[in-house]
Formats: C-alpha cells, sequence, structure tokens
C-alpha cells in the first residue's frame, strides 16, 4: 500500500478518536487502521451515497447511538457540522487531528 497508518493510528489513540466503527467522510477510506486500531471502516457521504460501498450521512445519524467516529477532510469540516446539526445530532471535536484529518463524534454517540 502507498500509506502506513501506524502514525494515524496512534495520532487517533493519543487524541481519544478510536472507536470500534471508524467513518470516513467525502474522502477514501484509511483500510490500514482496521489492522491497527481493530476498527470497523466504512465510508459516508454528506448528501446521497454514490456507490453500495457507502451510506448517506443521514442514514448513519439516524441509528441508534453509538461508539463512532467520523473522520474528515479540513475542507469538509463545516458541511459535515451543517449537515449533522441539520439532522439533530450536532457534531462534537475529539481533538486537534492532523494536517489533513480532523476527526469527531456526533451528539448521543459515546464510548466507553
Amino acid at each position: 500500500m502507498h500509506t502506513d497508518d501506524r502514525q494515524l493510528a496512534q495520532v487517533m489513540r493519543e487524541q481519544g478518536a478510536d472507536a470500534p466503527e471508524l467513518v470516513f467522510v467525502e474522502d477514501s477510506p484509511r483500510f490500514g487502521l482496521r489492522l491497527y486500531l481493530g476498527a470497523n471502516i466504512e465510508r459516508a457521504r454528506i448528501n446521497q451515497a454514490t456507490t453500495r460501498y457507502e451510506q448517506s450521512l443521514a442514514d448513519l445519524l439516524a441509528e441508534p447511538p453509538q461508539c463512532r467516529t467520523f473522520v474528515v477532510k479540513r475542507s469538509s469540516e463545516h458541511n459535515l457540522q451543517a449537515a449533522a446539526t441539520h439532522l439533530g445530532r450536532p457534531m462534537q471535536s475529539l481533538g486537534a487531528g492532523t494536517g489533513r484529518f480532523h476527526w469527531y463524534r456526533a451528539t448521543g454517540d459515546t464510548c466507553p
């Protein structure tokens, strides 16, 4: 693979952003995190899903609250926050993120 997700996994752990489910919003998933964090990796679109391999944000937020982290590129943060607020599940930041990514948890989602 052209990416090594060990460092990303370490930063996520340090910032409390690791979770059993990681949802990459409007970006390609980093499947190596499954190895380093033991997480289920999902892909979501803020609007409608465009392939069978992803879900819409509305569908994900309609599910019962769970331990899940939304991973988003900085360029898409505002759109994620606006859509989640509109859907009644505002996003809460989980730390500084990295130069490329920021992580969020939807209101109601908790992790032990």
